[in-house]
């Protein structure tokens, strides 16, 4: 495992987390302890506009064993978050971990999708906090500042590899509270 790990931290990582956690961290996720979530309990919904990109990805996921949904555009994301266990007029939903956002979509794009995210959870429509990390290109430092400001939980830029967006997954999970059960 040391190998693994030595491994990893040789790659150069594209990853730029949030330097500040203005989400409250769940107290058994702060412990040093902290386990990952495994694969196939992870429900990623990928929202990604070019279908060459949602096919390659969600492939490569599902390999990994996760289980994968996928949207076009903001506008669907937000209508399959209403079809999952955060929304609360929906009560007991599909499973639903995390969301892949693309940043540039037709329709709706990721920061305007986020933002209503952010918003329905707020005004309660939402049970919990929605982990969302921006899957783009545009990594320059204002570009990140802006997403999170947005309500992306994290970055990560395009291309990754699987093992640089796994780990960038289970980062974010460990920094949100999970949803709550009801």
């Amino acid at each position: 495992m040391a190998i693994v790990d030595r491994g990893l931290q040789a790659h150069k990582t594209l990853v730029r987390s949030k330097s500040y956690n203005e989400v409250p961290q769940h107290p058994s996720r702060r412990s040093s302890q902290h386990r990952d979530v495994p694969d196939s309990d992870l429900h990623i919904l990928i929202v990604e506009d070019n279908l060459v990109n949602q096919r390659v990805l969600a492939k490569q996921l599902r390999n990994e064993g996760m289980n994968v949904a996928v949207a076009n555009h903001g506008g669907e994301a937000l209508e399959y978050l209403r079809s999952t266990r955060y929304c609360k007029a929906n009560g007991i939903g599909k499973e639903l971990t995390l969301i892949l956002m693309d940043w540039e979509m037709p329709v709706m794009n990721g920061l305007q999708c986020v933002e209503n995210i952010r918003k329905m959870q707020g005004e309660g429509e939402i049970n919990g906090h929605v982990p969302v990390i921006a899957v783009t290109a545009n990594v320059r430092s204002e570009q990140v500042e802006m997403a999170l400001q947005a309500g992306m939980d994290d970055v990560i830029s395009k291309p990754f590899r699987i093992p640089e967006l796994k780990t960038c997954i289970q980062k974010t999970l460990r920094n949100v509270a999970p949803a709550e059960t009801g």
